[in-house]
């Protein structure tokens, strides 16, 4: 194992610090983990979205090294110790202020004006009434 020493900048406040650092390149090329598997899986809402994920697989650092090539040959099971499952669930919810303001809007911005309009297409004409006098003479002689 080849270590070296690191230098951290120094900022002003604390003195230089040398950190020993692991550089042997021989097991950073290879993989730390084996067998993962991985889903993915969402679902929609009218105001939320919900993505829900897993992921496992086996941490070949937690292994002995006399265990090393079984474990990376076949998966020795849930129950051996270097076994990591992680599951999580990401919610995006609209707020209530949110969904009430785009129906708002929608109300605002195409419902009146698409009813003002079809109320001027519509509109009926009062009836137009002409008027005539008509003036009678009496012939008395």
């Amino acid at each position: 194992m080849i270590i070296k020493n690191i230098e951290i900048q120094n900022w002003g406040r604390y003195p230089s610090v040398e950190v020993p650092v692991d550089v042997n390149e021989e097991r950073n090329e290879k993989e730390s983990n084996v067998h993962s598997v991985s889903t993915f899986d969402y679902s929609f809402n009218d105001t939320s979205i919900n993505l829900f994920f897993t992921t496992s697989s086996y941490d070949l650092g937690l292994v002995n090294e006399s265990n090393l090539t079984e474990v990376i040959e076949t998966p020795p099971g849930e129950d051996h110790p270097s076994f990591i499952k992680m599951e999580g669930k990401v919610s995006l919810t609209i707020g209530k202020f949110i969904s009430d303001l785009f129906y708002m809007w929608i109300a605002l911005f195409v419902l009146i004006p698409t009813v003002l309009n079809l109320s001027k297409w519509l509109r009926i004409d009062k009836p137009v009434f002409i008027y005539t006098s008509i003036a009678f003479t009496s012939e008395e002689e």
